[in-house]
This record gives structure tokens, C-alpha cells and sequence, in this order.
């Protein structure tokens, strides 16, 4: 079996400052943020930007304190921070394979799923050796309820390698009844495992189409009941075989990553990459890329008519763009500068839920050094401060932690775990 430390850089990489940048990163659970929300209303600068020429808008920034659990603000202006060690317990954190113990690093978001059938969910992940992330790494599947490490892989097949970075797919491909574990690999294309460790199959390469790391989406596109795998501007069959790439350049962001969903609400699914859409053929659904910045993409129907609007956040630019189901731009919000000499830009994968409660969609967004709530509409209604000195680019995510019917955020920086409200109030 190949040996990952044959294929690294000399160590001392800056690139190591990049571990903690997405959400969520397994190693930071323990880190317990005693922080709370000072609060002071100003004047961002920063606003929706609409077809009409976009207006600029006034919104609440919160300032960060130190301060003992539970000690909080109660100045409703201002989101709680809620300490995670005050309201939450640490179950188990992982720190590394004993065989890799360098390999300790996750960048990609894990996966959680019952991927060998006891009725147990499992957490599938991605790791690599400090922060270098367009190498080799490992697969690492842990047992859900106790942490324990079940599987690791390190090679696929006899001279390729899982990507470090991959993002992770668990899906039942061929429909008998056991989950695949889907990664893309150093070589630009994509595997399928069982969670025994078993090879189901490895694509051919797709280098044009995808990259180290990639995350795939699947789903059965086709409705024959069996689950394609889309990867950046491919796609491929339950069995691995390469079907069709989309006609178009587009490249879904920074990471050639695509999602799948039914835009127009016609019951088959379209191929989302960034700023253009495709059907399973490779032929263009909708093609923006000559109007609005390339992104990574969320999709959610806003305004009630059935059929999806895309959120694109672009890293370049600094900005998140609505476009409607036909790929017109709705409007362009900018939350950050964009990449220059003097700065990196800003914007992570956009989530979007219910956050406030008021049965409207609302976007959240990883932009720079802050997270944003955005509403239907593209105004900012919040905006929280994180630190992060490298990457700009992280990840986030919601989950009603106490079933009050409000979804909260939660997101890491550089060096802590978050959970905000979504709702700007104390809990």
C-alpha cells in the first residue's frame, strides 16, 4: 500500500494556518469560546445592491468581549454568542490515526450516515497533514456515538490516493441496500467505497472537470433508480462510468464543486456549478457566467412559486448574488472587499433556512472577517466579527439546538466554535 509521507512538501508550510477554516473542524470542538456580544449599531457601507441601482443599508455590528459562561448582553441590537462548553457537553473529539498522526488536518465538512447498516450513524471525513491541502490524505469513518475511529483508508487502488481535501458523498448508488462512501482523489477523479474499506469502483480521471477538492452531490437524475454522482461539471454513473460534462466553463466557485436540484420544479433534477445550470446530457439549463461573478452555490425558493432561486457567494469578489430560476440575476449584495494585493475577499458556501423564525428564507454567509445574515431581499441584517488571517473562506451551518422553531448558526474562525442566534436574541 502507497505511503502518504512520500508525497508531501517539506514541512513548515504557512498553508498550516488554513486548518480551522471550514466548518465544521473536528479538532476545535474542545476549544470552548468564552466570548459574548458587546454591541454598538454603525454604518457598514455595505448594502443590497438590486437592479435598480441597490441602496445602502444601516446594519447592527457586534463587537466581541471576553467574559465568564453565561455572562451575555442583553442589548437585543446585538446576537448571543452562546458559550459551547456553558450549554453543551464534549462528547468525544478525534486527534488524529495512529499510523498518520500527522494527518490530523479537516478542511472539508464531514459527512454523518449509518454507512455499514448496525443503526448507528456513522462521521465520514477527509483529512490531511497540516495545511496541505492539495495533497494526498486519508478517509476516516468514526463511530458516531462514541468517536472511535472504525476506518481508515489511504490509497485507492495500487497508485492513487484519497484528495486531503475532498468533500464526502454517502448515498446508496445501485440501490441494494448498502451505503457508498463517495471522495474525489489526487489524480482529479472520483471513488466509491463500502465501509469496509472495499474499492467499489474509481472513475476515470476528470482534471478538467474537477479538482482535489471537489465535493460531490448525488442523486438519481435520470429516475431510474440508480444515483448518479455529479463532481464539479461531470457526472457519472452509479458504476463509476463517466456519462457527460457540462458545454459551459464554469467552475462552481473555487472548488469546482456542483449541487443538484429540481429548479423548475418540472421533477428532474438539474447540475448546479457556479453562475450556470446544465441537465444530465451536458446541455445548458440557464448560463450566467457573462452577467454575475462565479460561486458556490445554495438553492432555495424565496418567493413561493415553486421552483428554486440560486444563491451564489463569490470568494473573488466579495459578494452573494441571487439569481432566478432562469439564471437572471434577482440582485448582488457585496459583504467584502474584493481579492486584491491588499486584501483576500471573502465568501463561503451560503446556507440558507428559516433562521429568525418568520417563515421566510434568509441567507447566512462566511464573508471576510465577518459572518452575514442577509434576508430575501439582499439587506444585511446582521453582521457578526470573526478572525480569519488566511483563508476567507469558510463554511457555516444551522440546527434548532432548542426547538424554539429558530435555526441557529454555527461556525468556526481561526480559533473558535460559534453558535449564534439567528434571531440577534439572548436565548
Amino acid at each position: 500500500m502507497p505511503r502518504l509521507t512520500q508525497h508531501l512538501p517539506g514541512t513548515g508550510s504557512p498553508a498550516q494556518t488554513l486548518l480551522a477554516q471550514t466548518l465544521p473542524y473536528l479538532g476545535v470542538l474542545g476549544l470552548g469560546a468564552l466570548l459574548i456580544s458587546g454591541c454598538g449599531g454603525k454604518d457598514t457601507g455595505v448594502g443590497g445592491t438590486s437592479g435598480d441601482g441597490g441602496t445602502t443599508a444601516s446594519t447592527t455590528t457586534c463587537e466581541l468581549a471576553l467574559a465568564s459562561a453565561g455572562d451575555v448582553t442583553n442589548d437585543p441590537k446585538c446576537l448571543a454568542i452562546v458559550d459551547i462548553l456553558a450549554g453543551m457537553e464534549v462528547e468525544w473529539n478525534w486527534e488524529g490515526d495512529s499510523s498518520y498522526p500527522d494527518y490530523n488536518g479537516v478542511i472539508s465538512t464531514p459527512a454523518v450516515g449509518d454507512v455499514d447498516g448496525d443503526g448507528t450513524p456513522e462521521v465520514v471525513f477527509t483529512t490531511m497533514a497540516g495545511g496541505y491541502y492539495s495533497y494526498p490524505g486519508l478517509l476516516i469513518v468514526l463511530d458516531g456515538v462514541t468517536g472511535d475511529e472504525e476506518l481508515m483508508i489511504d490509497a485507492v487502488g495500487d497508485s492513487d490516493y484519497v484528495s486531503g481535501s475532498s468533500g464526502v458523498a454517502l448515498a446508496d448508488l445501485d440501490n441494494d441496500g448498502v451505503v457508498e462512501i463517495v471522495v474525489t482523489t489526487s489524480s482529479s477523479s472520483v471513488a466509491a467505497f463500502h465501509a469496509d474499506g472495499e474499492l467499489v469502483w474509481s472513475s476515470a480521471d476528470r482534471a478538467d472537470d474537477l479538482t482535489l477538492w471537489t465535493a460531490p452531490a448525488i442523486a438519481d437524475l435520470d429516475g431510474d433508480g440508480l444515483a448518479e454522482v455529479a463532481a464539479g461539471r461531470a457526472i457519472f454513473g452509479s458504476n463509476g462510468a463517466y456519462r457527460e460534462s457540462s458545454t459551459l466553463d464554469g467552475w462552481g466557485g473555487i472548488s469546482y464543486s456542483s449541487i443538484i436540484a429540481d429548479l423548475d420544479g418540472d421533477g428532474i433534477s438539474e447540475v448546479i456549478s457556479g453562475n450556470h445550470a446544465f441537465h444530465l446530457d451536458g446541455t445548458v439549463f440557464f448560463d450566467s457566467s457573462k452577467s454575475v461573478a462565479d460561486g458556490m452555490a445554495a438553492v432555495g425558493d424565496f418567493d413561493d412559486d415553486g421552483q428554486g432561486e440560486i444563491v451564489l457567494s463569490s470568494w473573488v469578489y466579495g459578494t452573494v448574488t441571487m439569481l432566478d430560476t432562469d439564471g437572471s440575476v434577482v440582485w448582488t449584495t457585496t459583504i467584502s472587499p474584493p481579492a486584491s494585493k491588499k486584501s483576500a475577499g471573502g465568501g463561503g458556501p451560503p446556507a440558507i433556512a428559516d433562521f429568525n423564525g418568520d417563515g421566510r428564507l434568509e441567507i447566512a454567509v462566511y464573508g471576510g472577517q465577518s459572518v452575514f445574515m442577509l434576508d430575501e431581499s439582499g439587506d444585511i441584517e446582521w453582521e457578526f466579527p470573526i478572525t480569519d488571517e488566511f483563508a476567507y473562506l469558510g463554511g457555516l451551518t444551522g440546527f434548532d439546538f432548542d426547538d424554539d422553531g429558530n435555526i441557529e448558526v454555527v461556525v468556526t474562525d481561526a480559533g473558535s466554535l460559534y453558535v449564534l442566534s439567528g434571531t440577534m436574541e439572548v436565548w
